[in-house]
C-alpha cells in the first residue's frame, strides 16, 4: 500500500479528553476528531500501526457496516488474528497458527 495513503498512529500515555465547548466549535472538533483516528494507547506501540481511512460516501453499507472495495492500491495481503480470537478451523483456509495469520477467510 503506498504510504502517502497512510496515517502513522501517534502512541500516547494519557487519554485525549475533549473540551467542554467542543460543539460550538466546528475546526477544533474536526482536529480532535482526526486527532483520534490516529491515537493510541502507547501499550500498542508494538503493533507499529499504520491507518487508512475512507470517506463514507465510498464505501457499501451492508447491515448498518461500511465496506470499502479494496482496489489497485488497498489490497489485501493477510489478516493478523489475536491471541483471544474465537474463529474456528471451520471459518479459516490456510491459517498458519504459528504466527496467527489468515492467508484466506471463509466470511
Amino acid at each position: 500500500m503506498p504510504k502517502y495513503l497512510l496515517m502513522e498512529i501517534d502512541y500516547v500515555r494519557k487519554r485525549i479528553i475533549a473540551p467542554r465547548d467542543i460543539d460550538q466549535h466546528p475546526e477544533k472538533r474536526k482536529k480532535l476528531i482526526e486527532k483520534m483516528f490516529r491515537t493510541k494507547h502507547i501499550e500498542w506501540r508494538y503493533e507499529e500501526e499504520e491507518r487508512l481511512l475512507r470517506p463514507l460516501e465510498d464505501c457499501v453499507v451492508k447491515q448498518g457496516m461500511y465496506f470499502a472495495p479494496f482496489n489497485h492500491a488497498t489490497e489485501l495481503r493477510e489478516v493478523i488474528i489475536g491471541e483471544k480470537c474465537e474463529l474456528g478451523r471451520r471459518t479459516t483456509a490456510n491459517a498458519d497458527p504459528t504466527r496467527n495469520r489468515i492467508y484466506n477467510c471463509a466470511c
